[in-house]
């Protein structure tokens, strides 16, 4: 099958870096095949997906090579749209390449809670979303699935090493062109049902004022946690006949500017689209023209404002528990990757008995790069600044971090979660230990044993250098980096003479190892999965 391919004309397919996954396809990584290093998303849609019609396809298919050509010919291009870099329709497979982002919003939201967006916060993703929607507006086009998980995010970094989110629409496979955007058409029953407006919900001839409904249910959510406006479980039924009657009105946000937010959804969730605003109005609309500003201090608080002493105070108590959750996230995330390292050798130690000198200094040489991860967890525990990473000491001034170190240290007692991966981290730290100084000094006395075999004369000298970068671990601090690339030199050495003993899951699993730190640097902690470095309930 195609899927099974890991290239597709000049892309190549990175199955291991799972972005998504739906009823129309998932989402993987993938690069050029020159360039590796920028990377980028593909979708994968089977045609023979059996919750998708032949036609269905076939318009889907349409849809899309049809927007590509109308975004790619557009005067002005908006980043606040998806960049769609190329479409390959195969036999079996329909293959759409993007820009890579990093999450969708309603990832962004699940990420944020249990604290929620600043007002400024909320009107500027509120601004984004409007400058991508009325982008497709001048470009004849209307999207017809507005919701969260078409809104996606991706964080950059400017020359002064400030982080900003871009909010930006995706997936235009139920996009369709109108000539006239406000004149009233059939068009098909498409959408996620609580997104739908009245008008495709009752099947009746509608325009490009769909999308406005689901806009403004969209900022609702943006600006009421993640909630809409009715029971996602029972759908928007009742919700319509309510505002059909009367007409919707939000509950009052009391910070400055809350108005503005209300007053603008209250125009958009209108039952009736000749009542509801168009894009012309929407671009107007007084929300659009404010220019806040929001300071970045750090990799902990990418966006945040001071204003009244009531701001600062709560402020100041939303911080203390966002810092919490922080410091255990990135302990999290060195954990997980310390079990993936410990499964992946796991797995090994049972395949391959007994275990001769090269696949010791393999499973040690992984071990370490696992104890590793355990250690910077163990030092942020204990506060040991000598024993940070570097990239993350690097971000951040050293009395700030020792500072949400101790902000940390002072939730643990009352929040189980904490005690719980403390204590683990701690026990894992000095059993590990000793057991990876166990396994050297039994590799040294096999080497010993063994000194007149081939394997060791023919790459005495390679393995001697990986004997001696093990030996100095246990004394100094060595960057992981260079583990890492010891890691695939030891991989690239033709140890055995005409034999591969490592199958595709191995060789898959210790990949898996040597890009830990590009995949899942703890800079971006805010935005890892931490179920995509290792889930111990699929593992």
């Amino acid at each position: 099958m195609e899927e099974e391919d890991s290239k597709v004309n000049d892309w190549i397919i990175d199955k291991h870096v799972l972005l998504g996954k739906g009823t129309f396809g998932k989402v993987l990584g993938c690069h050029r095949q020159d360039n590796e290093n920028e990377l980028f998303c593909i979708k994968i849609i089977s045609k023979f997906n059996i919750a998708l019609r032949d036609d269905e396809i076939n318009k889907s298919i349409s849809n899309e090579k049809n927007v590509i050509q109308i975004l790619a010919q557009a005067k002005e291009q908006s980043e606040n749209i998806v960049k769609i870099i190329e479409l390959i329709d195969k036999p079996q497979y329909i293959y759409i390449i993007m820009e890579l982002c990093d999450h969708d919003l309603l990832k962004e939201f699940e990420l944020i809670k249990p604290n929620w967006f600043t007002i400024q916060e909320q009107i500027d993703i509120i601004q984004q979303i409007i400058k991508g929607a009325c982008f497709l507006k001048d470009n004849q086009l209307i999207h017809r699935d507005i919701k969260p998980q078409n809104i996606l995010v991706k964080i950059v970094t400017d020359q002064d090493q400030n982080k900003r989110k871009i909010f930006k629409i995706a997936d235009f496979g139920l996009s369709r062109t109108l000539e006239n955007m406000y004149q009233k058409t059939n068009l098909t029953l498409v959408g996620s049902k609580n997104y739908y407006a009245p008008e495709i919900y009752y099947q009746i001839q509608f325009s490009a004022k769909c999308d406005i409904y689901s806009y403004g249910l969209l900022f609702y959510q943006i600006a009421f946690q993640g909630k809409l406006p009715f029971d996602e479980n029972e759908g928007q039924k009742e919700h319509f006949d309510k505002i059909k009657n009367s007409n919707f009105k939000c509950n009052k946000i009391q910070e400055k500017y809350g108005d503005l937010i209300t007053d603008l959804i209250e125009k958009m969730v209108v039952f009736s689209e000749d009542n509801r605003i168009g894009f012309e109005e929407l671009q107007k609309h007084n929300i659009t023209k404010l220019k806040l500003t929001m300071d970045r201090d750090s990799i902990f608080f990418p966006f945040c404002d001071i204003n009244t002493e009531k701001d600062i105070q709560a402020k100041e108590t939303r911080n203390q528990k966002q810092i919490s959750e922080n410091i255990y996230k990135i302990i999290n995330i060195y954990y997980r990757k310390f079990l993936l390292c410990q499964h992946i050798r796991d797995h090994l130690k049972s395949k391959f008995q007994p275990l001769d000198q090269y696949l010791k200094i393999l499973l040690i040489l992984i071990g370490w790069i696992g104890f590793i991860q355990i250690k910077h967890a163990f030092s942020l525990i204990k506060q040991i600044s000598t024993d940070f990473e570097g990239i993350l000491a690097q971000s951040i001034q050293l009395p700030l971090l020792l500072q949400y170190l101790k902000t940390y240290r002072e939730q643990v007692q009352k929040t189980e979660q904490y005690q719980k991966i403390n204590q683990t981290i701690q026990q894992t730290y000095y059993q590990f230990n000793i057991i990876l100084k166990n396994e050297f000094n039994a590799l040294l006395m096999q080497i010993y044993q063994d000194k007149n075999k081939m394997i060791l004369q023919k790459y005495q000298k390679n393995l001697e250098q990986k004997i001696q970068l093990i030996k100095r671990l246990e004394t100094q601090n060595i960057n992981c980096n260079i583990l890492y690339n010891e890691l695939n030199d030891l991989m690239n050495i033709e140890i055995y003479q005409n034999k591969q003993i490592f199958d595709q899951k191995d060789l898959d699993l210790i990949k898996r190892v040597e890009n830990l730190q590009k995949m899942f640097q703890i800079v971006d902690y805010t935005i890892i999965d931490v179920n995509q470095i290792f889930d111990p309930n699929q593992n």
